[in-house]
């Protein structure tokens, strides 16, 4: 990674960076599924296709603590900080699309589906 050049390094982060958006805007769309095996095997998946690229962090709480390592795998701040920016976008981005495809859904307020609110929400937080 320190040999890079300036564009070899923008690809190699925009690649980490697009990748962290699309498995978590697809993680959120599976846990808004609320089956358990549908998660477990998602997750599976997207953790086998996303690894090489970006580790499969898919959590912000996970590239913070990858920020703080100090072995091989630490993750730059600033780099660590867009990664946050874009697994946030796609959790929000999913729960957007769920709620867009599914007009049944009361309005993204707080609460479980037991009482009224929505899973759509607490999937965003």
């Amino acid at each position: 990674e320190s040999e890079m050049s300036c564009c070899e390094r923008i690809k190699f982060a925009m690649s980490k960076l697009v990748m962290e958006c699309f498995c978590t805007f697809v993680f959120t769309l599976l846990f808004l599924t609320g089956s358990n095996i549908t998660i477990l095997v998602g997750l599976w998946v997207l953790t086998i296709f996303s690894w090489k690229v970006s580790a499969s962090q898919m959590n912000p709480a996970v590239t913070l603590a990858f920020m703080f390592r100090h072995d091989s795998q630490k993750i730059h701040f600033t780099l660590g900080l867009l990664m946050m920016g874009a697994q946030c976008l796609g959790a929000y981005g999913g729960a957007l699309w769920w709620a867009f495809v599914s007009w049944g859904l009361p309005p993204m307020q707080p609460g479980t589906g037991a009482d009224g609110g929505s899973l759509v929400f607490q999937s965003m937080m």
